[in-house]
């Protein structure tokens, strides 16, 4: 792993990914080792320029290396940063300092603890991580993100994924060398974009938590994520990962996607093709299951009696604009999720549904919207069977067989 850092992202003696991997991963488990928990709100320190800027972030990109942060890439045009924290960071200092200093006065006491609502000093474990789809609330709670704003620094991380593969061919040249590590890299390159899109999606209907008493009143336990935030979170989703066009790929890389057979490796279907669409349909999937999941609904809805005001409606109206575009043919990924979307909405009905009465009247309003797009008259003979068989589900679900048709699902 540390070695295809610098093989992939380059180095120099004095800006080298691997020297600063294996420092922040030891660091991390001494931390372990004197009582510090994981900490997955510690990414949330910089914003996603100044993160790039030795200057400003000095040794540490992070406020915590007990967080499970990705390599820190700079987009191009930026200069290169910090790749891993190799220092401790603010929160660390701090708690280590509470757990550690002998002797301290009750004011010492109270004037360490009263920081703890402060950005730098935010902390959200294991038991608070927003991980699979709808569980725990706050976004910021988050393995393998970066940067307090999420949306741009995804968005510029997508850039800076894209460009590498194109490169790949060039960087995996050794003559003699299988394609095994071409082929991994470009797999863990791609699947990259899901994990970032992962931490992206749980804006929507995510409610910032702070940890406080009484006395520290300058802040609320619950915030909801701002609208603006939310709506940047969808655009992105939609734009650079459910649209026509997001999932292209070289075939020349395609064609050499070839890993290598090891004795306790072999496929137990032998099959060894890539498989593309099973990829991008999981990952797109994922994030759907997040924006759909009946708990991020009802907190949408109960949300907005104290500041929310990005409702099932309107999440659901913008997923159906984004999937579903008149005098657009749908290649291949789209149309599988665009299927999986039809099968999501449906399931909101099934007899052990939690969603709530206003996310189920979003999600009928959703679905006869898709029966009347799916009725149009499409040109292309693939496009038009593809959205036939989507009006045939919509139709049966509202002619009351829809539970025949997820049967087994």
């Amino acid at each position: 792993r540390g070695y295809n850092y610098r093989k992939i992202w380059g180095w120099t003696p004095e800006n080298d990914p691997l020297e600063q991997w294996i420092v922040s991963l030891t660091m991390h488990e001494v931390g372990h080792t004197i009582g510090l928990r994981h900490n997955f709100t510690a990414s949330y320190l910089w914003g996603p320029k100044e993160i790039h800027d030795v200057s400003i972030t000095g040794d540490s990109t992070i406020a915590s290396i007990m967080d499970y942060d990705p390599i820190n890439i700079a987009p191009p045009g930026m200069k290169q940063g910090k790749y891993f924290p190799t220092v401790p960071g603010e929160y660390d200092r701090w708690a280590i300092e509470f757990g550690y200093s002998p002797e301290l006065s009750d004011q010492e006491r109270a004037e360490l603890l009263a920081l703890s609502i402060l950005p730098p000093y935010t902390y959200g474990t294991d038991g608070d991580t927003m991980s699979s789809p709808g569980r725990n609330i706050d976004p910021r709670a988050k393995r393998y993100d970066m940067s307090s704003d999420v949306v741009t620094y995804t968005a510029d991380r997508f850039i800076v994924l894209d460009n590498k593969i194109a490169e790949l061919n060039e960087i995996f040249s050794d003559e003699g060398e299988s394609k095994n590590d071409f082929a991994d890299t470009f797999y863990s390159l791609v699947r990259d974009k899901g994990r970032f899109m992962d931490a992206v999606s749980r804006q929507v209907g995510g409610v910032y938590v702070t940890k406080l008493v009484n006395g520290q009143d300058s802040v609320n336990a619950y915030e909801p994520v701002p609208y603006e935030k939310q709506k940047a979170a969808m655009n992105l989703i939609i734009n650079k990962f459910l649209a026509n066009g997001a999932w292209t790929f070289d075939p020349a890389i395609l064609k050499n996607l070839q890993r290598e057979k090891r004795a306790t490796g072999y496929s137990s279907t032998g099959n060894e093709d890539p498989q593309l669409h099973e990829m991008v349909t999981g990952m797109q999937a994922r994030v759907l299951a997040a924006l759909l999941h009946p708990a991020v609904m009802t907190r949408l809805v109960d949300s907005a009696q104290y500041g929310n005001t990005y409702m099932p409606e309107e999440v659901l109206s913008d997923l159906f604009n984004g999937l579903f575009v008149r005098n657009e043919d749908p290649d291949t990924f789209k149309r599988n999720i665009q299927s999986a979307y039809v099968d999501g909405l449906i399931s909101a009905f099934k007899e052990d549904s939690e969603y709530d009465e206003i996310s189920k009247a979003a999600v009928f309003t959703s679905l006869t919207k898709i029966q009347d797009f799916t009725k149009g008259n499409f040109r292309d003979s693939e496009t038009k069977s593809h959205y036939q068989y989507l009006n045939w589900k919509v139709t049966n679900f509202l002619d009351g067989k829809v539970f025949t048709l997820l049967e087994g699902k």
